[in-house]
């Protein structure tokens, strides 16, 4: 009897027994480790139109082509695959497994960890996170993959060109 890649439940970051830190250039993101199917190397990346929307490539897994995404210290799409990401951490999602590229994979207990809410300010416009971690005074962003795809589907947003980088001509 086989099984689905992606049948495993989902465990928030306060519920998991252990979870992954995964360094993107500038930040880092934490999530449950059974959000995490596998490790696979970035030279497994197939390259893709730049049509695709927000994505870097494609491997295969299980049997399937999984998207590769990366993400930026920003947490916006980066189009190509950045030159220090060096994993691909395949994420389970029940529209199938996708992808997100980082630099290093770090597995840790969750009893190293101080979990706090998001401030509530942020909470509707959060993007990906869902907490904020401590971790050996340092801050994580906290996430689960659902809310990484959800992110990372969004079109990206236009590029913010500030109103003093162009003269405006003001009539008299």
């Amino acid at each position: 009897m086989s099984t689905s890649v992606h049948e495993f439940p989902a465990v928030g970051l306060g519920e998991a027994k252990r979870c992954v830190v995964l360094g993107l250039e500038g930040c880092a993101l934490i999530l449950a480790q059974t959000e995490v199917l596998a490790l696979e190397s970035v030279l497994d990346v197939q390259r893709v139109p730049r049509a695709a929307r927000n994505l870097t490539g494609m491997l295969q897994f299980a049997g399937q082509d999984c998207p590769v995404y990366s993400l930026n210290a920003d947490l916006n799409s980066a189009p190509v695959l950045p030159p220090r990401h060096r994993i691909c951490v395949v994420l389970n999602h029940p529209r199938g497994p996708f992808a997100l590229s980082c630099c290093e994979v770090r597995m840790v207990e969750r009893t190293a960890l101080q979990l706090h809410p998001l401030p509530r300010a942020f909470a509707t416009r959060s993007g990906p996170l869902r907490a904020l971690v401590v971790m050996d005074g340092r801050l994580l962003l906290g996430s689960t993959g659902a809310a990484l795809l959800a992110h990372i589907a969004q079109p990206q947003q236009a590029e913010v060109i500030p109103l003093d980088a162009h003269v405006r001509k003001v009539r008299p």
